[in-house]
């Protein structure tokens, strides 16, 4: 699609640098992710929000290269702190084996600067701790999220185990 693009002439714009990036990330082209991270960064015209980073960490870690997703990961924990986004995928650290204590740490970096977790981030975390086996933790991180959302809230079956 990307060479299409460029066979076509098709410039750079919010929307192209997304489809371009997204079509990068989808097949794990690592050299084009960092090309349009690096151009969406240095274009004045282009604002640059959590989701190009969350794009570029779901590329990299598709490619398995965690720590560049780590990397861009707390490129969107800069932006989510800085009040452009309230909260940062976590999701991606969750999803991967082995860097849940890594989502831990940014969860509790943010509480310790005031942010709370939403309940799609508590919700996230039970389903991480169940798939690896944690339980308890699984417990808690659905009871705050209970908590969060009040009266109403229905959690997916898949964290039912907890309860």
């Amino acid at each position: 699609m990307v060479l299409e693009m460029e066979e076509k002439g098709i410039g750079y714009n919010d929307y192209t640098f997304y489809i371009r990036l997204s079509a990068y990330a989808a097949v794990s082209d690592c050299k084009g992710i960092k090309k349009m991270v690096t151009m969406m960064e240095l274009d004045p015209n282009f604002v640059v929000d959590s989701s190009v980073y969350a794009i570029a960490a779901s590329g990299y870690a598709r490619a398995g290269l965690l720590d560049k997703t780590y990397a861009m990961l707390k490129k969107c924990e800069g932006l989510a702190t800085g009040g452009q986004d309230r909260y940062p995928p976590y999701d991606f650290l969750i999803s991967k084996k082995g860097l849940l204590g890594k989502a831990e740490a940014i969860i509790n970096n943010a509480q310790s600067r005031g942010l709370n977790p939403d309940v799609r981030t508590w919700y996230l975390m039970a389903t991480g701790y169940l798939q690896n086996d944690q339980t308890e933790k699984a417990m808690e991180a659905m009871k705050k999220s209970i908590c969060e959302t009040g009266i109403g809230w229905i959690p997916l079956r898949n964290v039912w185990p907890c309860f």
